[in-house]
């Protein structure tokens, strides 16, 4: 990132100092509890001019758009140490037409006889609101701005703290294969400019701290799955995890707030790398003459296709590792049963129903490609449902067992020509319960197929800007790339399985499967770009229909099959 020009400093400085001054002002007759709001006055304060303004302005907040009706305190508890004193609260959000939500928002005070002009700069971001405490003046921030309360929260893990909130208590909890982690802790704390649905924090290139905003009940599958990798069945290939801390409420609920990972020094993501590298070959390509046997074979995409024969491996040894027998019986594998199937089937026909009416809605606000696209995947709903029922899944010899459950080239970081696998939180759109269930691995596999799709979407898009004349030529070259790296990816994944229970023996069993779970996740997809971004409606449209096209025409089996689904259909 380029630093400002000494010329742009006064100005942004000046632009914070205003966010500062336009501050709402609360005053706290006792202290952290005027938060709780217990008086009328406080509580329509806090909930409307101070929390629901900051709540909207954060990438975190899961109900951006939707009116925010009450915000309200529902546990608090507070958090002190040498260094600082701090108030955790979990606040409970209602907003117009939506279930409540629950988000985790510690809170800090910083007084005006103690902060720096310099500090005020670092913290505005994460200002709430100016307090006032008798003749003392500060402001209220998010905690996570406060580098000593980030360092706090590691060392109440290191010491396996249970601290008393609200209605229950928040269990620090550290891992025994990491030791002492006061050392890492007084490395230099930063914080990533560009703010994400959860909160990061880096303690220098030693530890990795997650805050979890939007919460759920049950312990978050990113917390279990990873300790499972880090003690019970190490996997190499995965972020071991140093810690986490939960809140434990009396009646048994459990919200995961905060989890804490070894730093892994890498080169970026599998996708950032993919859409870079397709780019500057398709740039490269067609500044040149076209040349005989042009898009070719291996040498082509030589290094390209080492990286995903190794991915496809190193998805296969993740499901290795789930495979592995520990007596946890979370994680025990178990059979694929009759009645899985026809859970699945039904599930994807009710997802499929409610797309689908959606789809239909938005027919006559879509372009006349899309338009066209649409109405032919509309006009195939009964094959959809026939090709995706439990009788076309047919019997299935493998077992289904925890797994990624969000997979694709975004979760993957590249390092020193190998990757390691990241974020097993599961698909953030479904709930705890069904993150935590048991289910194929293939789900994953499926999950990497759509995302190589859509690196050659991202590309062939960026490229026909550059070059709009050289669409068929783009074409050929984008295909070419698309079969070799779909090739290299499941080919590898399906040797390094093969003997394990994670997936099918059966060539024919594989292939259902497969093409069950790449529909579903496209349909996914299909879902999420209607409400997010149309303009990429267009990937999962004709990923859908190309794989219909393809379980119409002749088969062949196994792993050469998975090269004819999802393609991305014309590249103009």
């Amino acid at each position: 990132m380029i630093p400002p020009s000494q010329s742009d400093e006064p100005e942004r400085s000046a632009t914070l100092c205003g966010v500062y001054q336009e501050l709402p002002l609360l005053v706290l007759t006792e202290g952290w509890m005027t938060l709780s709001g217990e008086g009328a006055n406080a509580s329509i304060v806090i909930q409307h001019q101070v929390f629901a303004p900051y709540l909207a302005s954060k990438r975190w907040f899961a109900a951006k758009g939707r009116r925010i009706e009450r915000v309200e305190i529902v546990e608090s508890g507070e958090l002190k140490s040498s260094s600082g004193s701090w108030l955790l609260t979990i606040i409970e959000v209602r907003c117009a037409g939506m279930e409540p939500q629950l988000y985790f928002l510690p809170l800090a005070i910083c007084w005006e006889e103690e902060i720096s002009e310099e500090k005020r700069v670092v913290l505005a971001p994460w200002s709430l609101a100016k307090v006032r405490q008798k003749e003392r003046v500060g402001f209220l921030y998010g905690a996570f701005g406060d580098n000593n309360f980030c360092r706090t929260l590691v060392l109440c893990m290191n010491q396996n703290l249970d601290l008393p909130m609200g209605k229950g208590a928040v269990a620090f909890r550290s891992s025994p294969v990491f030791g002492d982690l006061s050392i890492s802790v007084e490395e230099p704390v930063r914080h990533p400019v560009l703010e994400q649905s959860n909160t990061a924090v880096y303690f220098g290139n030693s530890l990795f701290l997650k805050g979890y905003r939007r919460l759920q009940s049950g312990t978050n599958p990113e917390v279990v799955v990873g300790r499972f990798l880090t003690e019970e069945s190490p996997f190499s290939q995965c972020v071991p995890v140093a810690g986490s801390m939960e809140f434990h409420h009396h009646d048994g609920t459990v919200l995961t707030l905060g989890l804490l990972q070894s730093y892994v020094e890498n080169q970026g993501t599998g996708w950032n790398f993919s859409v870079d590298y397709l780019e500057r070959f398709l740039t490269e390509a067609l500044s040149k003459p076209i040349a005989e046997g042009e898009g070719g074979e291996a040498e082509s995409h030589g290094y390209f296709v080492l990286l995903m024969q190794t991915l496809g491996c190193r998805t296969a040894e993740l499901h290795q590792a789930f495979c592995r027998p520990t007596g946890n019986r979370t994680f025990e594998p178990e059979p694929i049963t009759p009645e899985d199937l026809t859970a699945w089937s039904s599930q994807l026909h009710a997802e499929m129903t409610t797309t689908l009416s959606e789809l239909e809605k938005r027919v006559p606000g879509l372009s006349e490609e899309l338009r066209t696209d649409a109405l032919r995947l509309l006009s195939l709903r009964a094959a959809l449902l026939r090709q995706t029922s439990p009788q076309a899944l047919g019997t299935i010899s493998a077992s289904k067992m925890r797994y990624h459950g969000d997979y694709h080239l975004g979760q993957v970081l590249l390092k020193e020509n190998d990757f390691i696998i990241t974020d097993f939180e599961g698909e953030p759109a479904r709930s705890m319960e069904e993150r935590q269930r048991k289910h194929s691995p293939l789900r994953d596999v499926a999950g990497m197929l759509r995302s190589i799709s859509y690196v050659a979407a991202m590309a062939t898009q960026h490229t026909r800007t550059e070059h709009p004349a050289d669409s068929p030529r783009l074409a050929l070259l984008i295909q070419t790339w698309w079969r070799m790296a779909t090739d290299a990816f499941f080919k590898s994944y399906c040797q390094t399985i093969r003997g394990y229970p994670a997936a099918p023996l059966d060539a024919g069993e594989l292939d259902r499967l497969i093409q069950f779970f790449v529909m579903e996740k496209a349909l996914y997809e299909l879902r999420y770009e209607m409400d997010n971004r149309p303009d990429w409606l267009s990937i999962p449209l004709q990923g859908l229909l190309r794989t219909l096209d393809h379980r119409d025409a002749e088969k062949p089996g196994g792993c050469e099959m998975v090269t004819r689904i999802g393609i991305l259909g014309r590249y103009r």
